[in-house]
């Protein structure tokens, strides 16, 4: 990754200035896909890529790959817990991109809360640390949230194109055959 961008920060950027992927999608398994496809063998793969394709529509199809992923697994956890989700909230680095999350917003149709300090699962930990030997609680404020996402319908037609692509590409055992195919000839 490191030679499509040299700061992460750029990405976002890199991303907005296309009005699609141009059919470009990423699979990232780079250690197999998880739930719900729990495929260990799967590889990281780039598809759709045409003599028009440039790093720019590479990273947008990365951080396409996140929303959707993010989708995925909201929909998975939708269906698995018997318990109403009321809020949803977004921490860690790749929530520090707007793109990212507005485009999980769209694609789940709720509103996503951005914490200011967006490594949370230090502070969680430190929080439950803290409660464990009974020296804090949990931090309860909504002053604490930088920002929100909501749902604007802002994706591209092509963009539920590409969603479905996506999923048809990371359901299907291709990443698993060509990992296989690999092993095979080295």
């Amino acid at each position: 990754m490191q030679y499509l961008f040299t700061d992460v920060a750029e990405t976002e950027k890199m991303a907005k200035s296309l009005e699609d992927s141009e059919g470009v999608c990423f699979v990232p398994s780079f250690s197999g896909l998880q739930a719900p496809l729990d495929d260990p063998y799967a590889c990281a793969s780039f598809m759709g890529l045409k003599p028009s394709t440039s790093k720019y529509h590479l990273v947008r199809a990365i951080l396409e790959s996140i929303a959707f992923r993010n989708k995925q697994l909201y929909e998975l956890m939708q269906k698995e817990i018997n318990i109403p989700v009321t809020k949803v909230r977004a921490d860690g680095g790749v929530c520090k991109n707007d793109f990212v999350m507005q485009m999980t917003s769209d694609l789940i149709n709720e509103k996503i809360e951005r914490p200011v300090n967006t490594d949370m699962s230090c502070l969680g930990a430190a929080s439950l640390a803290g409660l464990a030997v009974g020296m804090c609680g949990f931090y309860k404020s909504e002053s604490c949230l930088a920002g929100c996402f909501l749902p604007i319908a802002f994706l591209f037609p092509n963009d539920r194109i590409i969603e479905r692509v996506w999923k048809t590409l990371v359901s299907s055992k291709l990443h698993t055959q060509m990992h296989i195919t690999h092993k095979i000839f080295l």
